[in-house]
């Protein structure tokens, strides 16, 4: 019956949506409380959030008075040239003379992960002043790094975003489903515990006399 139907649909929905609940609810808390950041970037053994408040990284201006800071385009194409594989450049312009230019790249695709890796480039010569591969990061840098992916659910592109939204609707609707199986153990309970009136009847003898 339908009271069935909810309770299957409470518990086995729950279930295979209570992993992707805990991911959003573990790495929230990475928003709303420090001290749970400290805590978590002390147990992966790597900073999460580690681009806020870092200072900019210095490349140096060159010493020759003719040196210009070379063109959007030209940074791009140093950008390219860097990181090969197709997908999502970005490019983070300096705001000072002796900072670098930070390239990130993702790849795109429905089931493309959100791992980026990052080249810093000089902004005068497009020398490259350092090159972080996410492969090769340990095990607890990549889940630092992946903190806003992993609770957005953009950390397998579309895939995992179509998957989160499932669960998200999942988790709307076990409110509903759960105080629907409480009320009824509610109404089953004050059945059990009504005492049931039942007027007896006794017949009258008559007395047959002989």
């Amino acid at each position: 019956n339908w009271k069935r139907i909810n309770h299957d649909l409470h518990s086995t929905l729950g279930f295979y949506s209570f992993i992707f609940i805990t991911v959003m609810a573990l790495t929230g808390l990475c928003w709303s409380y420090e001290w749970y950041k400290d805590g978590l970037s002390k147990v992966l053994g790597a900073p999460v959030f580690a681009h806020k408040g870092a200072k900019p990284i210095l490349s140096g201006r060159l010493t020759s008075e003719n040196s210009k800071i070379l063109s959007i385009n030209e940074l791009v194409n140093i950008g390219e040239k860097e990181l090969t594989y197709s997908g999502n450049l970005r490019i983070g312009l300096p705001k000072e003379q002796d900072e670098v230019v930070t390239f990130t790249k993702t790849k795109n695709g429905f089931f493309a992960s959100n791992n980026s890796d990052k080249v810093l480039v000089n902004q005068y010569d497009g020398s490259v002043v350092s090159y972080e591969s996410f492969k090769d990061k340990k095990l607890g840098e990549k889940i630092a790094n992946s903190i806003r992916a992993l609770h957005t659910g953009d950390i397998w592109g579309t895939f995992s975003k179509i998957l989160y939204f499932i669960s998200c609707l999942i988790a709307t609707s076990l409110p509903i489903t759960g105080t629907i199986i409480w009320w009824n153990k509610l109404k089953k309970k004050k059945k059990k515990n009504t005492p049931i009136s039942r007027k007896q009847t006794v017949p009258e003898k008559e007395l047959v006399l002989e």
